[in-house]
């Protein structure tokens, strides 16, 4: 049985949604058609930026890996001092464009721990896990090689106890020979909807298409993705229930310099009845919740989870499986932990301090655990995101634990540079990201600050351009950026922008540096009355009604308009605060019939709303794009959610005043 998954996107670290953890997930990129006119990143500038990156990752033990590129293809060699490091440094690896597979022969050395102290403790993990089943599996351990063996019940369980294991202080490698229950059958015909279905709801994949073919039960998946990261979730998605195998070497990393555009429509859940089915596919495929009592509620993208579970990693687990569902604008988690056995702050507390001590990562710093009615407050210092999240990972998975405040502080690195030096680097990681559309993001530094500004499309692409900032040498990061997942486009509804003009005379008076430091100057001092108003432009923001039915559109609403960004080397942006006015303007209700259009003309690249104005400027020739969102409330309260459509201009050439473009 064989069919083309076919998925639309936009322009932004279950039981899979726990893969999604562990495989690292900075991912979701799109590959060209354009093949024959695209060249392939060049292997010393992929060199660079996986020196960069495992340079900027304190969990990695950078200067213990040598790297080495050809054709795309890395190979890692040297030593990590754990093998979460080493596991770690490829999935970073696999994170980058370009990067089309990684040779991992980095070693892990023998720590002076026995076999029988290493063994113990990976009993005591899988015993303490709320996932892995002891009885199930068959343990043994030799000069630090863990093999496993057994039968469990899913492929997100076998997973996840490998996960577990190579947590262990003094594990080196894992030989993994754990199979999946076969007994249930179901029909290829049941089993290829759902992979699809699960394909379409991860805001990680964003590849044009990827075929899905399933015979007897064995899924072969073709085509192309963006990553390598995405090649491997594609893999993990299609473990279904009744599948028996997944081979998907035959999709396609593409390895190409540029992409010619991104798609133009975010593909969410219609509506919230197939956003709640899809928040309940992601829980009942992940282990961690599946002894729990959850109910989901859906009001306009926004998730509620009501319930009980047996432990706080389940509660957490159930947060994160909805957030990684496509078109999920928020999740309020209102879940209890009703533990099955009731220990002590005490007990609590001993058990927290043994799990940090036995564990690979976190035995080299000194955490230190206390415990309040079954909260745990964690406290100390460790040297990177990771370990902070792994402390958070490990404690929330102790019976008992109802609570968790994570007050560990990370050690700052951040070594002084010029801003423009910052400013090109970020860029330069934002380029590297497949998850991300760079030109979408305006970045500007000041002092080491970078601001982020721009519309991404889902919490994860906003999560990752903050990580790049930081990674790219910000003292700190102001986030701005908009997060457009969280609104929806009506059925049938598509926006095209029309370039009435296409070329424009630069004004002196907008260009240069100097102007560029008016322009921060007036941010600094919320002081614009002296800016000259925005360029004038001549554009046409067309709807399109292709659907069946009609669309209302909500014009003019404090809480909608229209959002800007404009790329391009010169592209400027300021935020203008107004006086906030007292009277809630509702706006006008406009109605397009299928098969009908509405235009809107756009003279300005200064927009704005209730309290505020944001101008765009174009401070030096060059050539630009402007994207343009409409978003309108899905009711008249504003209150919650938003409807949106977005459009992308062709090309915008702009002239020095005398007509020449530099």
């Amino acid at each position: 049985m064989n069919r083309r998954y076919w998925k639309r996107n936009s322009v932004y670290e279950g039981a899979f949604t726990a893969l999604l953890m562990l495989v690292g997930l900075f991912i979701g990129a799109r590959a060209s058609d354009a093949k024959e006119t695209l060249g392939r990143i060049d292997d010393n500038d992929i060199l660079e930026a996986v020196e960069e990156d495992l340079r900027t990752d304190n969990a990695v033990p950078e200067h213990q890996i040598y790297v080495e590129v050809r054709g795309g293809i890395v190979t890692l060699s040297g030593t990590s001092n754990t093998l979460l490091g080493k596991r770690r440094a490829q999935r970073l690896i696999e994170s980058l464009r370009g990067v089309r597979g990684v040779v991992n022969r980095v070693t892990v050395p023998r720590t002076n721990r026995t076999d029988g102290e290493i063994l113990s403790d990976v009993k005591d993990v899988l015993r303490d896990d709320q996932v892995a089943d002891l009885a199930e599996l068959k343990l043994e351990l030799q000069d630090g090689v863990a093999t496993l063996s057994g039968v469990v019940d899913s492929f997100a369980e076998r997973e996840l106890t490998d996960h577990a294991v190579a947590g262990v202080r003094g594990v080196v490698d894992i030989d993994n020979r754990i199979t999946v229950n076969q007994t249930q059958s179901r029909s290829d015909a049941e089993i290829l909807p759902e992979i699809e279905r699960r394909l379409a709801s991860s805001p990680w994949l964003t590849s044009d298409s990827i075929n899905v073919n399933v015979e007897n039960g064995s899924v072969t998946l073709t085509g192309v993705v963006g990553s390598v990261q995405e090649k491997s979730l594609a893999r993990v998605l299609s473990w279904v229930t009744g599948v028996r195998t997944v081979d998907n070497r035959q999709l396609e990393v593409a390895q190409w310099r540029d992409q010619p555009h991104r798609r133009d429509s975010l593909v969410v859940m219609r509506n919230d009845t197939q956003l709640k089915r899809a928040v309940e596919d992601s829980l009942l495929y992940d282990p961690r919740v599946r002894h729990a009592q959850i109910a989901v509620h859906v009001r306009y993208g926004a998730v509620s989870l009501f319930g009980t579970v047996r432990t706080l990693s389940a509660k957490r687990a159930a947060e994160q499986d909805a957030k990684n569902t496509l078109g999920v604008r928020r999740v309020r988690n209102h879940l209890k932990v009703e533990p099955t056995e009731f220990l002590d702050d005490v007990a609590i507390t001993e058990w927290a301090n043994k799990v940090l001590l036995r564990d690979a990562v976190l035995s080299e710093f000194d955490v230190q655990v206390t415990t309040r009615f079954g909260k745990v407050f964690l406290s100390g210092k460790v040297n990177s995101v990771y370990a902070k999240d792994r402390a958070a990972e490990l404690i929330a998975n102790i019976p008992g634990a109802l609570d968790l405040y994570n007050g560990i502080e990370v050690e700052s690195t951040w070594q002084p540079k010029l801003d423009a030096e910052i400013v090109e680097d970020v860029r330069r990681r934002l380029r590297w990201s497949p998850l991300l559309d760079a030109d979408r993001i305006k970045v500007s530094v000041d002092d080491g600050l970078v601001t982020l500004e721009g519309v991404v499309d889902t919490p994860q692409e906003r999560e990752a351009a903050t990580r790049h900032a930081r990674q790219g040498g910000a003292r700190r990061v102001v986030d701005q950026l908009r997060v457009r997942n969280g609104r929806v486009a009506p059925a049938g509804l598509t926006a095209t922008l029309i370039v009435e003009q296409d070329t424009y005379e630069l004004d002196a008076a907008q260009s240069g540096d100097k102007f560029r430091q008016a322009l921060r100057a007036a941010r600094k001092g919320f002081n614009y009355g002296h800016l000259p108003p925005a360029p004038k432009v001549d554009l046409t923001f067309k709807l399109q009604n292709a659907g069946d039915e009609p669309v209302k559109v909500r014009l003019g609403h404090d809480s909608g308009g229209f959002e800007f960004v404009l790329a391009g080397e010169g592209a400027e942006h300021i935020r203008i605060r107004r006086p906030f006015a007292a009277d809630l303007n509702l706006g006008s209700l406009v109605t397009i019939e299928p098969g009908e259009e509405y235009s809107i003309p756009i003279e300005s690249l200064e927009y704005g709303f209730r309290g505020k104005s944001d101008r765009w400027y174009w401070t030096e020739p060059g050539e630009y794009t402007l994207h343009v969102t409409l978003s309108w409330p899905t009711d008249v309260s504003g209150i919650y959610g938003e409807f949106s459509v977005t459009a992308t201009s062709d090309t915008l050439t702009v002239l020095e005043a005398d007509g020449e473009n530099r």
